[in-house]
């Protein structure tokens, strides 16, 4: 099992999975084991602290700010693309939102689904024809959907562009594998499903969408991390990260809560 594998079988942290995990093991060493219960306490205190600071808005911000930039889909709302490619994976809601704001601007003559029927089924309900849209059950992981689409490009000798859609947050590591794949496609960055409330005091008060968001940002984080230690994408994909930003980042600007 890959560090990778480790982290998607336990959800990452900020995921309710690990959640219950830790919290599982320190009950279970609470009650069945009286002389390390001092153990248990750390476990408990431990998790019930870091998820607080991880269900707070400004952190989730903060802890996005460290992913490599990737232009935002409002770029190219004037562009014009033949194929559609949507690709499953986290903010499944956003992910279908942008495919279908790309469909009506763009009027692409296909849409491909990497993923669960659910995309493909909802596309179709939203107006898109269903024989316009075809399902590629490609869904394992990221690598192998980018692979995957070197087979979608090849069949475009018109030299037909291509949009592949992932959310905000998988985009850096989507764009830095087509890269490396030396693929012509343009990566279409969608929203998150749910924005954490970030204005005022609700920057500092802790909400389900902001641990959302702090536990896929800090999965696409590590998982950065370990592409380029395997050499699967070009150094650096992560920028580096100085000193001051945490400074930069707290307290938080109204510039950079706009920007969220």
């Amino acid at each position: 099992m890959t560090p990778l594998d480790l982290l998607k079988w336990t959800g990452g942290p900020g995921s309710i999975q690990l959640l219950l995990i830790l919290t599982a093991v320190g009950i279970w060493l609470h009650y069945r084991r009286p002389r390390h219960r001092h153990i248990a306490r750390i476990i408990l205190s431990g998790t019930g602290l870091t998820y607080w600071i991880l269900a707070t808005p400004v952190i989730a911000i903060a802890i996005e700010s460290l992913l490599p930039r990737v232009a935002a889909a409002a770029a190219f709302h004037d562009s014009h693309f033949d194929t559609v490619v949507v690709l499953d994976g986290d903010n499944r809601r956003g992910r279908l939102a942008e495919a279908l704001a790309v469909w009506r601007r763009a009027g692409p003559r296909r849409v491909v689904v990497s993923g669960e029927v659910w995309l493909k089924d909802e596309l179709v309900a939203a107006g898109v024809p269903e024989g316009q849209v075809s399902r590629e059950a490609v869904t394992a992981n990221t690598r192998e959907q980018v692979l995957w689409l070197r087979s979608v490009t090849a069949e475009r000798p018109d030299g037909g562009r291509v949009a592949v859609i992932a959310s905000r947050l998988q985009a850096p590591r989507v764009t830095a594998l087509i890269r490396r794949a030396g693929i012509r496609t343009t990566v279409v960055a969608a929203p998150i499903d749910v924005e954490p409330r970030n204005t005022g005091l609700w920057a500092v008060v802790p909400s389900y969408a902001a641990l959302r968001l702090s536990r896929d940002a800090l999965y696409e984080w590590m998982a950065l991390q370990y592409y380029e230690m395997r050499g699967w994408i070009d150094s650096p994909a992560v920028p580096v990260v100085e000193a001051g930003l945490w400074r930069n980042v707290l307290p938080v600007s109204k510039a950079r809560m706009a920007r969220v």
